[in-house]
């Protein structure tokens, strides 16, 4: 073999290289741009997520303000706590005034916790939220009288 055909082997193996590199490359690159799609796919759908939260905790925060402070007459000259009427369960108060907000005891005003990106779309937070927002609902639904008293409902 002279010369001349073992550089032109060696150029057709560094050519057949390149050629299976570029091929490489190429699926490497399709793979890089579907994971980039599909993280932007998620981003999106985790962004309306966190706006749906954002939404149904403002809603629990607006009621909690205006039960918190409240009482609820169930006889003559006797009251009860708003919060333990429409929220009887003690567990379920207690999880509200740690994570959504509490009462201030000499203002008596309900002052809600901040709510972070992470703890809007914890699985925990939302099934508060929502728990407060269903039981909300239900008190709404079974005492009306009482309900627009704490001004949860418009008067008739």
């Amino acid at each position: 073999m002279d010369t001349s055909t073992i550089l032109a082997l060696l150029g057709g193996g560094v050519g057949f290289c390149g050629g299976i590199c570029g091929f490489l490359s190429l699926i490497y690159q399709r793979k890089q741009t579907r994971l980039m799609q599909e993280q932007m796919e998620h981003g999106r759908s985790e962004e309306q997520t966190y706006t749906e939260w954002v939404v149904k905790y403002d809603q629990a925060i607006e009621a909690l303000i205006k039960i918190s402070p409240g009482c609820v007459f169930i006889a003559p000259a006797k009251s009860v706590a708003a919060m333990r009427v429409v929220f009887p369960d003690e567990a379920l108060r207690r999880r509200i005034q740690r994570y959504l907000g509490r009462r201030k005891f000499f203002s008596n005003k309900f002052e809600p916790c901040g709510l972070s990106r992470e703890l809007a779309l914890s699985g925990f937070i939302q099934a508060l939220i929502q728990e407060v927002l269903d039981l909300v609902e239900k008190f709404k639904r079974e005492h009306p009288d009482w309900a627009r008293a704490l001004k949860l409902l418009r008067p008739v």
